[in-house]
């Protein structure tokens, strides 16, 4: 999918329904390669690779609104990105970019650009 002429979002083609709460579902977009989870919230896309040796995010299990990297452990807050947790918290300060979500008109999930 491409975003539209007049909209920054970018249509993911993916419907609410296709998503689970364990595991990130990868999509590539404009901004680089998301990962789209469901939580209790709704649904939320953050970046699908962890910032510490680029370990795949979008496998790791998503719980409480946090995502863990199945390679180190390092756990990120799914809205605001930052690094919540990580053994010794070596590297706490990383962060991962997220992108809003919402539900379009076809009903598939869009993605907006990340605000500055």
């Amino acid at each position: 999918m491409t975003p539209a002429q007049d909209s920054p979002q970018f249509d993911t083609g993916l419907r609410p329904d296709q998503l689970t709460a364990d595991r990130g579902t990868p999509v590539e977009t404009p901004w680089g390669i998301f990962a789209v989870y469901q939580t209790p919230e709704g649904p939320r896309a953050a970046e699908a690779f962890c910032p510490h040796l680029d370990g795949p995010l979008f496998e790791g299990s998503g719980r409480d609104g946090h995502i863990t990297c199945p390679w180190h452990l390092w756990r990120f807050d799914l809205t605001t990105g930052l690094c919540v947790d990580s053994p010794e918290n070596a590297g706490c300060d990383s962060k991962i970019r997220c992108l809003p979500v919402e539900i379009g008109p076809g009903g598939t999930l869009l993605l907006g650009p990340q605000s500055s």
